[in-house]
């Protein structure tokens, strides 16, 4: 459970980081070495990586994709994690099959007035953060984990 927390946190931070929205007219297929997904057109990515997770930044697109691998994230941890993130004001909007759209609602991460899109698989979760609804479920739908 203690590692659900971290990873929660992990989760909150990467929203703080991204002060926009993915909002690219050109979206190409982009390998991040553990998953590859759509990124915009021409972005160069910041790597932060540690031992459980990988940020891949680009704070002047104002996009940011969280890796995270464990052997705790299945979904038994999903669901705990959905209900606390809930209580941290974050809206579950819809999921289709292992992607699920949250819309944040409170506080500090509330005045980026982003969407958060979290993919998982056993083992592995892609968290990316936007203000464009639509062009984030189609990043989110072209997640391929490696």
């Amino acid at each position: 459970m203690k590692n659900i927390f971290r990873y929660l946190i992990i989760f909150a931070v990467c929203m703080g980081l991204v002060a926009g929205a993915v909002s690219a007219s050109n979206l190409v297929e982009h390998d991040f070495n553990e998953f590859n997904a759509l990124a915009p057109e021409g972005v160069q990515f910041y790597e932060e990586t540690t031992e459980t997770y990988h940020y891949y930044i680009n704070s002047q697109e104002n996009i940011a994709y969280v890796y995270i691998g464990s052997s705790m994230i299945n979904d038994a941890t999903i669901n705990v994690a959905y209900s606390m993130l809930e209580n941290m004001g974050l809206e579950k909007m819809n999921t289709d099959g292992n992607l699920t759209v949250f819309k944040i609602n409170d506080g500090e991460l509330n005045k980026y007035g982003a969407y958060a899109m979290e993919v998982h698989t056993e083992g592995k979760i892609v968290c990316i953060v936007g203000n464009d609804l639509n062009e984030l479920k189609e990043i989110g739908s072209s997640v391929s984990f490696n």
